[in-house]
């Protein structure tokens, strides 16, 4: 590698570095340094807008409340199935009005 090179990402002697293959056949080389400044942006798509740290709270709060919603309903049908174990098929499409319609 170059001194140029070097210089430029801040490489010393003993230096770790990452390499990232890209789909293009490209090659990117970065210091491996694993700061949390060093990761930011990591994660950013093309054509993706910044997030706030507000907006992320609110995802994980969404996707939490799904989560666990999910989790309810299964619950839920576990229990209807636990209720309704040992019973006929007749009394259960009777008990659910089901008349044939």
């Amino acid at each position: 590698m170059t001194r140029e090179i070097c210089e430029r990402l801040g490489l010393k002697a003993g230096s770790k570095l990452d390499f990232e293959l890209l789909p293009d056949g490209t090659v990117r080389l970065r210091p491996a340094d694993r700061t949390a400044l060093s990761n930011m942006g990591m994660l950013k798509r093309p054509g993706q807008r910044p997030v706030s740290i507000e907006e992320m709270g609110e995802g994980i709060a969404a996707f939490v409340e799904r989560k666990a919603r999910a989790e309810a309903a299964m619950m839920g049908i576990d229990r209807a199935m636990r209720s309704v174990a040992g019973k006929s098929v007749v009394s259960l499409v009777h008990m659910q009005g089901f008349h044939g319609r």
